[in-house]
């Protein structure tokens, strides 16, 4: 879905109604730890775009030679003017005629081209700033977004600003930012999308740091996300048919709409095309509004999660316009239809309650999130064949934040609440899990 946010945002973009109208962007925050083949995933639906931004560069190379020598023919002219002026000012009588066509030649500055280059990885916001006034369509599809929750964009300092720089880019508003000592910033309408992957312990420090601010200003409120369960010790080796029509298919669509030109105008703002909702369409989209609407309330489902779902609409609307944009192949300017608003409803259902869990994941208390960690790892052993588990395996071999004295700590959490026990044989101590916590995950 990133993938497809990032070919379709600088074409089309979605109006709810009269007034409502916005990008067709999308923002997506998966959690997910380290070994859940996130770099594979990520390269599997980008590839097109990195060939494609690749001959946008390599077709570029004559009109950038062309720019950089007017651009020195240029500078030497100026420097001429300049000295020019300085010798008759000397004298007490300025060259007015040197002066004007030193005006002249300012007003005929040579225009660096415009290179479509839409993926961004470790960019700092400020570096994403600068890159969005020289085109005007980005995304920041990171496998290991730990470079940006880490980053030093993200410190105390500056991550109020930061934030809301990223809030107004998904909102295709106008980001302004004025510098003396380095670029100033100055991009409006444009299309930015987020694919972000991380793991979760770098979140929670982050928004351990961060956490209140966020939500505070919206920042999460904007994002679809999503925490898969792992399925580390299952993925046995399966030999893989020759070929892979699908992603073949997909990735020819996202190269065939890449190469429909974005349009930008004289002063590089962005102009879409905008996707109005058929009627059928809108009688979805309206329903599902005030059916979150109807759950926002104290006491309601989505209470815990109003910022998110506060946005709800807005992004099932967003998930409809790039479903309809890629998968529509007439290439004709029409309105959202059924089947993609009931998809993008359908998905924001799901987001939503991914929303929740990720919520009630964040206020438990950091040993029992630890302890559930053990048990799943334990759960992992057990389907392996391993029933009693050597607590020296667990210190050297669980993930990371349990290995040492965390994993007593962890276990001590599970023992008292009768989900695992210490057994011991001789001299040596194993772990063992209750049956019925075994049973609970059969089931």
């Amino acid at each position: 879905l990133s993938a497809v946010s990032a070919t379709v945002q600088g074409l089309v973009s979605v109006e709810r109604g009269a007034s409502l109208r916005g990008p067709a962007s999308l923002f997506f925050l998966t959690l997910a730890v380290s070994g859940e083949r996130k770099s594979s995933a990520d390269k599997y639906f980008t590839q097109a775009i990195h060939e494609w931004e690749a001959q946008q560069a390599e077709a570029a190379k004559p009109a950038l030679a062309e720019y950089r020598a007017a651009s020195t023919e240029w500078q030497c002219t100026e420097e001429g003017y300049k000295q020019a002026i300085k010798q008759s000012a000397k004298g007490g009588m300025p060259d007015k005629y040197v002066a004007e066509q030193l005006k002249q030649l300012e007003l005929n500055r040579p225009l660096e081209p415009r290179i479509p280059t839409i993926l961004r990885m470790d960019d700092t916001p400020e570096a994403l700033g600068v890159a969005l006034t020289r085109w005007p369509v980005a995304a920041v599809l990171s496998n290991e977004a730990g470079i940006i929750f880490g980053a030093h964009g993200m410190n105390p300092e500056s991550v109020m600003r930061n934030m809301a720089g990223l809030n107004v880019c998904w909102d295709g508003g106008h980001l302004r930012r004025d510098r003396t000592s380095t670029q100033s910033i100055n991009v409006e309408g444009m299309r930015l999308t987020m694919g972000l992957m991380v793991q979760p312990d770098t979140l929670q420090s982050f928004l351990s740091r961060q956490g209140e601010l966020a939500r505070g200003i919206g920042f999460f409120a904007r994002f679809l996300v999503a925490h898969p369960e792992s399925t580390q010790g299952t993925r046995y080796y399966r030999e893989q048919a020759p070929g892979e029509p699908a992603l073949t298919a997909f990735n020819a669509r996202v190269t065939q709409l890449l190469n429909i030109p974005a349009q930008v105008d004289a002063d590089g703002r962005l102009e879409t095309t905008y996707l109005p909702l058929s009627p059928e369409a809108k009688e979805i989209w309206v329903s599902f509004h005030d059916e979150v609407e109807e759950e926002l309330g104290r006491g309601r489902e989505y209470y815990d999660v109003q910022d998110v779902a506060s946005k709800a609409a807005d992004n099932a609307a967003r998930l409809a316009a790039c479903l309809h944009a890629f998968c529509d192949h007439t290439h004709s300017i029409s309105s959202i239809g059924v089947e993609s608003m009931e998809a993008g409803t359908e998905l924001m259902r799901w987001y939503l309650h991914e929303a929740l869990r990720f919520c009630r994941q964040l206020a438990v208390p950091d040993s029992l999130r630890k302890a559930e960690r053990l048990e799943e790892w334990l759960i992992g052993k057990l389907y392996s064949g391993m029933a009693l588990v050597p607590t020296r395996e667990v210190k050297q071999f669980a993930p990371n934040e349990l290995r040492g004295a965390a994993s007593s700590e962890a276990f001590a959490v599970l023992e008292d609440h009768n989900r695992a026990k210490l057994i011991t044989q001789g001299p040596k101590k194993f772990y063992c899990l209750n049956p019925e916590v075994a049973n609970e995950y059969r089931r």
